[in-house]
């Protein structure tokens, strides 16, 4: 988030604007701006990627269990105090463990049988 702001000396992207591929300024993008906000953007699908594929496991089973605890670590304790804390990769486990209920609901229903409710 440091390495794409315009004054990393002054200030870091928030988690968002990385989150959403732009960099967000009080006038327009210049063009050094919309290349930063490219080049982030891809950075981040290529890391999000690479945390997807390391969460699929061999079976379903696992690729649930490993979504589960994924997601458990993002959740916030009650005395939970970092609330600058990275968030987003709780919406990459969850992407995880949608894609493979989705999965079941499809196999269920070509089966004949009731989609997961």
């Amino acid at each position: 988030m440091i390495n794409y702001s315009d004054m990393p000396w002054k200030y870091r992207l928030r988690e968002v604007e990385v989150f959403i591929g732009n960099i967000v300024g009080k006038e327009r993008q210049t063009q050094k701006q919309k290349e930063a906000s490219l080049e982030m953007k891809d950075e981040f699908d290529r890391l999000a990627s690479s945390i997807v594929e390391s969460m699929r496991g061999e079976s379903r089973e696992k690729t649930l269990g490993i979504g589960m605890a994924s997601l458990s670590l993002c959740l916030p304790e009650k005395n939970w105090k970092d609330l600058d804390s990275l968030k987003s990769f709780a919406w990459v486990a969850i992407s995880v463990l949608l894609t493979e209920v989705d999965k079941m609901q499809k196999e269920a229903k070509n089966r004949g049988g009731r989609a997961l409710r």
